[in-house]
């Protein structure tokens, strides 16, 4: 089953895929949890409705404290809306 095929989002509902947090650095030092950054970007793989600027597979950076994390079959889920992320990402 595909990722975006798992949630359907009510109204202007997202659901992303956090990027990985890096624990070493460019020159191979290891990172410990207290000096990473937290993770404030993510794939988008599921939108609502109503949802209006986004669609599945864009990048993104988000506002971490008005989102939700959810655990489902072990994979780290975001939950936000739309009005939660502040940019895409064009890479």
């Amino acid at each position: 089953m595909q990722e975006s095929n798992i949630f359907t989002p009510l109204r202007d509902e997202i659901v992303l895929l956090p990027d990985d947090v890096k624990e070493t650095s460019a020159d191979g030092l290891i990172i410990t949890e207290s000096a990473r950054l937290p993770v404030f970007s993510g794939k988008v793989i599921a939108i609502g409705a109503r949802v209006k600027d986004l669609n599945v597979g864009d990048h993104v950076f988000y506002r971490r404290g008005l989102s939700d994390l959810v655990v489902y079959k072990d994979i780290k889920y975001i939950f936000a809306t739309e009005n939660n992320v502040i940019t895409k990402i064009n890479e």
